[in-house]
């Protein structure tokens, strides 16, 4: 928040219009939805052996982005995720290298291309903050 209001208010309003819009999407396919559908493609889940526990694993994952998240760093938080993705959900013959090509090629774009290229301003973390020491 430390930004002009000029220079903040692109950024802040088109976040904001992406949240709404967001939010209307999934209330409007949550009513508009059969027993059994997958978000927007159309697939049905019901029957498919190990649905519920692939739907808990992601779960899981996304709970455990936002823990690394707010308490490492957002950059890091998208490498663990990658990385993780694969060996949680067993893709391929094997999930580990995989799981380690995914979180090489997440590294390399955040800290080659985001941080050096980009110069991308990450939020802080909540172990790293100035607010936390």
């Amino acid at each position: 928040w430390s930004f002009r209001p000029a220079a903040r208010i692109f950024p802040l309003t088109l976040g904001c219009l992406v949240v709404v819009l967001s939010l209307v999407q999934l209330v409007k396919s949550g009513w508009e939805r059969g027993a059994g559908d997958v978000l927007d493609i159309g697939m049905m889940s019901t029957g498919v052996e190990g649905a519920g526990h692939a739907a808990r694993t992601l779960l899981g994952l996304a709970v455990a982005f936002l823990v690394i998240d707010v308490c490492i760093g957002l950059q890091y938080a998208a490498i663990a995720f990658a990385a993780a993705t694969p060996i949680a959900l067993k893709v391929g013959k094997r999930p580990w290298l995989s799981g380690a090509i995914t979180g090489a090629i997440m590294a390399a774009m955040v800290f080659g291309l985001f941080d050096q290229m980009l110069d991308v301003v990450w939020p802080d973390s909540l172990l790293l903050s100035d607010n936390f020491n």
